[in-house]
């Protein structure tokens, strides 16, 4: 990315944070996401980090079993794993920049810490999250659940409006078909991704077509 670029977007974050936390003032939510989407939305609403999937990913089939598991899931060990295949970091466009992998006990599957420098570092940041969290699942508070994928099968459709909380999402990136709990992030540019700012001079990322916003506050019953 040029310099101009990187100075345009850190403008873009410091307006956009300014903008988007006066909806969510003295408010706080759990967005439990499958990847760094719930901390783009903590960001974006000044918020802190209720959730432990912070600054990593998992793929579908581990998240769902992850939130399926809660609050167990919390405690389960992640052992990292040494990758030497380059190709393996491919999907990541990280074939030069390999980060840490870490495994679920059990072979639940794989976390992938892609904005961590050490597997240390990773697992010091995601057991203090976990902490945080549990105790919001102590006291029943709502947990907001989001999978933003590229694509799912019927079985990961099932298995992920199944889970027991009030308010899931999936979101597909450029999707053709959306239903009630599925939405399309649509018409995001080649090279770029749901995350990334929309062109011009807006502060709005690809996600905003969606209304988190009102989707996290609204009641229980959708209103």
């Amino acid at each position: 990315m040029k310099i101009t670029d990187r100075m345009t977007n850190k403008v873009k974050t410091i307006l956009r944070s300014k903008l988007s936390g006066s909806f969510m003032k003295d408010k706080q939510c759990a967005l439990l996401t499958n990847n760094c989407l719930g901390g783009f939305l903590y960001h974006d609403w000044g918020m802190n980090f209720v959730t432990p999937i912070i600054n990593l990913q998992m793929d579908n089939n581990t998240f769902i079993r992850f939130c399926e598991a809660l609050p167990e899931s919390l405690n389960w060990e992640i052992k990292e794993l040494n990758i030497e295949d380059r190709k393996f970091y491919s999907r990541f466009d990280r074939e030069d920049n390999p980060f840490p992998v870490g495994e679920f006990e059990g072979g639940q599957g794989l976390i992938y810490f892609q904005h961590y420098h050490s597997f240390s570092e990773a697992i010091s940041s995601w057991e203090r999250r976990c902490m945080r969290f549990k105790k919001w699942l102590e006291e029943g508070k709502d947990v907001n659940v989001v999978l933003t994928c590229a694509h799912y099968t019927k079985k990961e459709q099932v298995d992920f409006f199944g889970l027991p909380f009030s308010k899931k999402l999936i979101l597909v990136e450029n999707g053709l078909e959306e239903s009630e709990g599925i939405f399309s992030i649509r018409n995001i540019a080649y090279g770029k991704a749901w995350f990334d700012f929309c062109p011009g001079l807006t502060t709005k990322r690809y996600y905003d077509q969606f209304d988190f916003v009102h989707w996290v506050t609204a009641y229980k019953n959708g209103q």
